[in-house]
């Protein structure tokens, strides 16, 4: 997985040679848009980058969620998420899979297959939230790249 310091608009022109080999992972930000593929071909467009001086930063990851190599986890993420029991929350949950609020109670395992399996839409979460009058956020991950973004995204 590589961060990209471009909107989802210029990342998929950017990725048109490699487009059966990558795609678009998270909208982080309106400038912040992470990419995820096949691993040969992500150090192509890595050394793309760095000859067209796009400042492309790897992320180090073994997996490249959020792209068809999650395919394959369908049946046994399914069967291994079988028990979970969704509840009805008392506060909104905003979905990175649709960018606004989700039920909880639809949050099976099939859910959780989609949210690892489709590109996060963590921009459009965001402004969601933000408009419903949030406006205190938390950053916590593996991999501290969304501070920046979620100030991209805020900012009038």
């Amino acid at each position: 997985m590589a961060s990209l310091p471009l909107g989802p608009e210029h990342t998929t022109t950017l990725l048109q040679p490699w487009a059966d080999q990558l795609s678009i992972a998270a909208h982080n930000g309106p400038h912040t848009t992470v990419i995820a593929g096949d691993a040969e071909a992500l150090n192509q467009l890595l050394t793309h980058c760095e000859d067209k001086e796009i400042r492309a930063r790897r992320i180090d990851v073994d997996y490249a969620s959020h792209t068809h190599h999650i395919d394959t986890l369908k049946t046994h993420l399914n069967s291994t998420l079988t028990g979970i029991e969704p509840r009805p929350s008392t506060i909104p949950f905003y979905s990175t899979i649709t960018g606004t609020t989700h039920d909880t109670t639809q949050l099976t395992g099939d859910y959780w297959y989609t949210n690892l399996r489709q590109p996060v839409r963590l921009t459009h979460a965001t402004q969601h939230a933000h408009t419903q009058g949030h406006t205190a956020y938390i950053e916590i991950s593996p991999h501290p790249i969304l501070t920046p973004a979620l100030h991209d995204t805020l900012e009038p």
